[in-house]
């Protein structure tokens, strides 16, 4: 078992890959690819159901990952919850070049005000699937030019809830030259449907390039919304040229309060189901130390798990995870968190360490190798024996960013060494 050091896996003549940690019965870099007693893909036991799902690596580069294997890259160990993308076409499905040419099916261009619209083509870049669209002309309005991505009665919504709408955009032609703002915007319709107001205020397009980058508004339904629909918008004054080429790529919209990675969809909306990533079984004594590195994601108002130990349910177990920006250690025995620590923190999509480690009245947590916080009260939960990776194996509470290297240990290492550990 994991949790005997320098027994089965010593006699077993399993020798610790340099740079991993002394003592650990499990030390995993997902960064790395690389672990002790193996390497991550030989000890995880992947669950989510759907296929196709993403995750980038550190260049940008967005790869697809078959159903129940492990979305790991340079950037770590990807665990995210489940998510829909209500925009049915994103992977520019029956996009045709021309002049005015044909955009992906369900797209469509209001309010030309005297420009012409040339589709150049599609192609793919850095695994983000695009279409290229030049707008060109001279203006005979003061006016706004809006590239919807659905119609405004197809993406139902209700009062109130949360909406993310992300989008890749370049400027590969042209220039921004005569425009007064280019933005991504959301409206809400009501039932009928007319126009009620924009979901989130409109985010401004800003250092646009010839590389995709991803732009991201989230915002609340207003009263009375029965519909919503995700755009770009162009804004600009009567009697000036316009020419500008824009690529735009993998439009997304989820409910939801940050964006997650892109959900590639052809024909309907689809939907990534969560991932559950477990570990080996561990045999745990009377204490033990674990320890996580991990790149938080977006929405700070997100409780995010890191790392647990756990006896198959939220009974029993000790984990680390993120609240806001806050970094915790927590232990619970049945049911009652008997130690909860809180302090330092990670802000959205920065990097951080914490450890914790526990044993009867004995528990300490230390955030990004700072002041290490203690309890001398708590219970040592009975019965672990399963590792959980950024999720909290029960109630879908999930990192929603990347894992980077996580580490137990079948003791409680000491303070300095907790400090030592997360600098």
């Amino acid at each position: 078992m994991l949790g005997r050091v320098g027994g089965d896996f010593g006699r077993m003549g399993l020798v610790r890959p340099a740079g991993h940690l002394a003592g650990a019965s499990l030390d995993l870099n997902f960064v790395a690819s690389s672990g002790y007693p193996a390497a991550p893909s030989l000890l995880l036991t992947t669950t989510r159901s759907s296929s196709g799902d993403y995750a980038d690596n550190s260049a940008g580069v967005w790869s697809s990952f078959a159903a129940n294997i492990p979305r790991i890259t340079d950037k770590g160990l990807l665990v995210e919850e489940a998510r829909t993308n209500s925009i049915r076409n994103n992977s520019m499905q029956g996009a045709g070049a021309g002049s005015p040419g044909t955009l992906p099916t369900n797209w469509f261009v209001a309010n030309l005000r005297g420009l012409t619209q040339t589709v150049v083509g599609t192609g793919t870049s850095r695994g983000i699937e695009y279409v290229d669209v030049r707008f060109s002309g001279t203006t005979n309005a003061t006016s706004t030019l809006n590239f919807f991505f659905e119609a405004n009665s197809t993406i139902a919504a209700v009062e109130a809830q949360s909406w993310t709408h992300s989008v890749f955009v370049a400027i590969v032609g042209g220039s921004t030259a005569n425009l007064t703002g280019m933005t991504i915007n959301t409206a809400a319709y009501d039932a009928v449907p007319t126009y009620l107001s924009e979901v989130f205020t409109p985010v401004t397009i800003a250092g646009a390039s010839a590389t995709l980058a991803r732009f991201t508004g989230t915002g609340s339904a207003p009263t009375s919304t029965a519909w919503i629909v995700p755009y770009i918008q162009l804004t600009f004054n009567n009697a000036v040229a316009i020419d500008i080429t824009l690529r735009v790529g993998w439009p997304q919209l989820e409910l939801g309060a940050f964006a997650t990675s892109p959900i590639r969809t052809t024909a309907a909306a689809a939907t990534r189901a969560a991932d559950v990533v477990v570990g080996p079984a561990v045999s745990v004594g009377s204490a033990l130390t674990l320890f996580a590195e991990m790149t938080a994601g977006d929405g700070a108002a997100a409780v995010q798990a890191a790392f647990q130990v756990d006896n198959g349910s939220t009974t029993d177990r000790v984990f680390l995870w993120r609240s806001g920006t806050a970094l915790n250690g927590n232990v619970r025995n049945s049911s009652v968190d008997t130690a909860a620590l809180a302090g330092g923190a990670i802000a959205n999509n920065a990097t951080g360490k914490m450890a914790i480690a526990v044993a009867a009245n004995d528990a300490a947590f230390c955030p990004n190798g700072g002041t290490v916080l203690t309890d001398a009260t708590v219970t040592f939960p009975s019965g672990l024996n399963r590792v959980v990776f950024g999720q909290n194996g029960a109630s879908g509470v999930t990192l929603n960013g990347y894992l980077r290297r996580v580490a137990y240990f079948p003791t409680r290492l000491t303070n300095a060494q907790l400090q030592a550990l997360t600098q």
